[in-house]
């Protein structure tokens, strides 16, 4: 199927999902569509994991877990009131395996990192911090704090790969901890829409994750570290060079070999 309709019909079921919750008044309907999409990226993230090596193992492990853990948290989150920050903590305490993934992931690359590929993932890091400053301090902004992070790891990481197939692993990924902030926000904000669009933003961060497992399977995508494609570079850079110089050689033994001819004939005609 279609990239372009997997990806209209995620993003249409998380909205209608949640309009029908806010509609009903019933966080049950609104939270069918994640449970749905998260228990299905656990299945997929786990199935790719198992025929993966490398890179590619490791963060589907780690989405895997997180995918599993966040069909829990949304149980608990329906389940019991752990106070003003019930719906973000065990959220939160989900995006854990991918928030190291992506930590350990980037300490890898950082000698690969410039400037460049960090403006970005660093505005919006302030700017995402600064915009949790609006609400008192409380325990709240460290899940702000950890979302926020995350959203920045991976930008960089989108940023750094932006000329490689792999980006799709690192755009997906930074859009979902975007969503998953802004479902962190409005859980504490104040107003009579603030429970529709918190339910909206889980259910894209779902639904995004979906999507790119969806799209990792069907185009069977590979991650290779930096320093590997770098070395790949210099390889393919040695081998045109090596190349070059066998052209080279190949002329200058043409001309060699055609003065020597043009001499031969000379001599043979009388000159």
């Amino acid at each position: 199927m279609d990239s372009k309709i997997v990806a209209s019909v995620l993003f249409a079921l998380a909205v209608a999902f949640s309009l029908l919750g806010e509609f009903t008044n019933s966080e049950i309907v609104a939270s069918f569509f994640v449970l749905f999409a998260t228990f299905l990226s656990s299945i997929l993230s786990l199935q790719l994991y198992k025929g993966s090596e490398g890179e590619r193992k490791r963060i589907m492990g780690a989405i895997s877990l997180s995918s599993a853990l966040f069909f829990v948290a949304v149980l608990v989150y329906l389940d019991i009131d752990l106070g003003p920050n019930a719906g973000m903590l065990p959220i939160t305490i989900a995006s854990f395996p991918i928030f190291l993934y992506g930590v350990s992931k980037i300490s890898r690359e950082l000698k690969f990192l410039k400037i460049k590929h960090l403006i970005i993932p660093g505005v919006i890091f302030v700017i995402a911090i600064l915009s949790s400053l609006v609400f008192p301090m409380s325990v709240a902004h460290i899940f702000f704090a950890i979302d926020a992070l995350t959203l920045a790891v991976f930008l960089s990481l989108f940023f750094l790969y932006f000329n490689t197939e792999t980006r799709i692993y690192w755009a997906p990924i930074s859009l979902a901890f975007a969503f998953l902030y802004f479902f962190a926000f409005f859980q504490k904000v104040e107003f009579a829409s603030s429970a529709y669009f918190s339910e909206l933003f889980l259910s894209l961060f779902a639904s995004t994750l979906l999507f790119m497992l969806y799209e990792v399977r069907k185009r069977d995508i590979e991650i290779t570290s930096f320093e590997a494609m770098e070395s790949e570079k210099r390889e393919l850079e040695e081998l045109v060079a090596s190349v070059d110089e066998l052209k080279e050689g190949f002329r200058l033994m043409n001309q060699a070999l055609r003065h020597d001819v043009l001499k031969k004939l000379q001599i043979i005609s009388g000159y």
